[in-house]
């Protein structure tokens, strides 16, 4: 008799699990799309620097739309790239760095005037058309996904992952 009530009380447990599906650990994620649009050594007309690349990231959207949204901060000093040293820099010839600001819950926003310049560290040979990701510092509280533009990749048959297109190599910056 006992063995029967549990064969029920598990076939009820299934029951409920496949009729409800499983849900979603995160429900206020907030997604950065971004696109790395190019690289320099260039710090100066004429300078170039030999310990890293300069690599220059467009912000494209922030999607706030998730189930349980909430405002998010958008700062761009948590954005970094390979380490949380590699923030965002202050390029002396590229304007239109990235503010601050808030996304209200369920909203989104495709602010086309600013981007993020960071300088990773390495062999200016090795790094000058290569991609780099990036991530976000989430603080507590907040769920944030880096998401790159397919404008980096081409896409290849399955199975197989999409190749990372070279990054153009933007040379002298500072007289163009």
């Amino acid at each position: 008799m006992k063995t029967r009530i549990a064969a029920a009380g598990l076939l009820l447990a299934l029951v409920q699990l496949a009729a409800c599906g499983p849900t979603p650990l995160i429900t206020d994620l907030v997604i950065i799309n971004y696109t790395q649009s190019g690289n320099t050594d260039f710090i100066a007309p004429g300078k170039q620097i030999n310990d890293g690349m300069f690599m220059r990231y467009h912000i494209d959207s922030i999607s706030n739309n998730d189930t349980n949204a909430q405002l998010f901060h958008f700062d761009p000093q948590k954005i970094f790239a390979q380490a949380p040293a590699n923030k965002p820099f202050n390029h002396p010839c590229i304007p239109t760095n990235a503010t601050a600001f808030d996304v209200p819950a369920h909203t989104g926003t495709t602010a086309e005037l600013f981007g993020v310049t960071i300088k990773v560290p390495g062999d200016p040979a090795s790094l000058k058309t290569s991609f780099v990701f990036l991530t976000y510092a989430s603080g507590a509280g907040e769920h944030v996904l880096m998401a790159a533009s397919a404008a980096n990749l081409q896409a290849q048959p399955a199975p197989k992952p999409p190749l990372v297109l070279p990054v153009p190599y933007k040379g002298d910056i500072c007289n163009g």
